[in-house]
């Protein structure tokens, strides 16, 4: 797994963990917003093997961390099943972190049906995503500036690996998590919206927020200095 970097080496860090690359625009928000601190995200796309499972990323991130001597984190932020892997690495104790935002965790129960509807959805969205001009029209809507990741992602996910995924979303249970603050965000059409109520019942010292009109995981990119200024308090 690659890893990248970027602002101040001031001995505050904060931790990414998201499926879609950092661009360019959206660094710069990052280190306006939180100027004094430095940022490590792994690249979980451009992979040097498959994936695997969840818990093998949480495995590869803490031996990065570990080495760099990147243990400690005034924020850990997560998006889409990158929120998986950071419940993972906090219930590990792995890390130390004082605030840890979780964006659109995924929990569903995916029977044998549903997970060959899922297989033949993707393998046709993998094709509107470069082909169809509604489809394209679309994404750039709903995640500005960010198509050039998403087709980077559909193109990287093969059979096998999306396999792997199913199964690890299939298994992934709700985990004790160590963190001074956690904050669970959700869009409110993101189909994972309906978990908040179980969430609620699990970590009731956790913090919630709803983002109206939102898709999974959205939120940053409708807005990218709001979105930043939420988590920050």
């Amino acid at each position: 797994m690659k890893f990248n970097g970027f602002g101040q080496r001031t001995g505050n860090n904060i931790l990414i963990v998201s499926p879609l690359n950092i661009d360019e625009e959206l660094k710069t928000k990052f280190e306006k917003s939180f100027p004094d601190f430095y940022f490590v995200y792994p690249d979980l796309i451009n992979r040097d093997e498959k994936f695997i499972s969840f818990e093998r990323d949480c495995d590869l991130i803490y031996k990065y961390l570990r080495d760099k001597e990147l243990l400690e984190f005034y924020y850990a932020l997560s998006f889409s099943y990158g929120a998986n892997i950071l419940m993972d690495l906090l219930s590990r104790r792995a890390i130390k972190v004082k605030k840890a935002i979780l964006d659109g965790y995924i929990n569903v129960k995916i029977n044998l049906i549903i997970r060959e509807i899922l297989k033949r959805k993707f393998a046709s969205y993998s094709k509107k995503i470069i082909g169809d001009q509604n489809t394209i029209n679309r994404i750039k809507s709903l995640y500005p500036g960010m198509y050039e990741n998403i087709c980077l992602v559909a193109g990287e996910i093969d059979k096998e690996s999306l396999e792997n995924f199913l199964n690890s979303i299939n298994g992934s249970k709700f985990q004790k998590m160590e963190a001074e603050k956690i904050l669970f965000i959700y869009g409110d059409l993101d189909p994972s919206f309906k978990n908040i109520k179980k969430l609620k019942e699990k970590y009731l010292k956790a913090d919630f927020i709803s983002f109206p009109e939102t898709k999974h995981s959205g939120g940053i990119f409708k807005d990218p200095e709001a979105y930043l200024k939420i988590i920050k308090v």
